[in-house]
């Protein structure tokens, strides 16, 4: 919204002109620039040895007494739950969100969420009897205004998403269509 407000504030009329609620369009929006920033960093993030090393001597010396405190229960916990496997289980998790990293996929794939946010948004349009090209190219707008790279977010890329969509060609999520759907008393009556 920073960037270029008379853009966003046209392309925002459009769709509210459509009968789709601003304020939910542009928090899925947002969650999705967030949900991305996160994908993008994880790839990006190099793996801790190190940490990953100490991680495991620590648990290898504490051993004796992680043998130990399996033989006590975890005060008001569940009856089964030892204190030591509690423990033990904890320093594996840790050890384990060290050493894993998302692996980029073969191909350049988009990125699976961004191919959710642009099936539900094709799916909205076309059930608001929005062409496909017109359908297209608004979503394709509204991404970049929304700060995807033009690159991350080509036309061909949602045609073909759209085309992937159209094989199975799902109905409309109704939970989607209320969810983002203004309310008929609200809907503006410009087209």
């Amino acid at each position: 919204m920073r960037r270029a407000p008379d853009a966003w504030r046209g392309k925002l009329r459009w769709w509210s002109d459509l009968g789709i609620d601003k304020t939910v369009l542009l928090r899925t929006l947002h969650a999705a620039i967030v949900e991305r920033s996160g994908r993008k960093m994880r790839l990006t993030q190099k793996i801790d040895y190190q940490s990953i090393h100490r991680a495991k001597r620590a648990l290898r010396q504490a051993a004796p007494l992680i043998g130990f405190l399996k033989t006590e229960y975890l005060a008001g916990g569940p009856p089964d739950l030892l204190i030591g496997e509690e423990i033990e289980r904890v320093v594996q998790r840790h050890i384990d969100r060290l050493a894993h990293r998302e692996r980029r996929p073969l191909g350049r794939r988009a990125d699976p969420r961004l191919e959710k946010l642009i099936s539900r948004l094709l799916q909205l349009l076309r059930a608001l009897g929005q062409s496909r090209k017109r359908s297209w190219r608004e979503i394709h707008e509204l991404l970049v205004l929304a700060g995807y790279e033009k690159s991350e977010v080509t036309r061909e890329k949602i045609r073909h998403i759209d085309r992937k969509l159209g094989r199975i060609r799902p109905q409309p999520d109704p939970l989607l269509m209320k969810m983002l759907l203004t309310p008929p008393a609200r809907r503006s009556r410009r087209r």
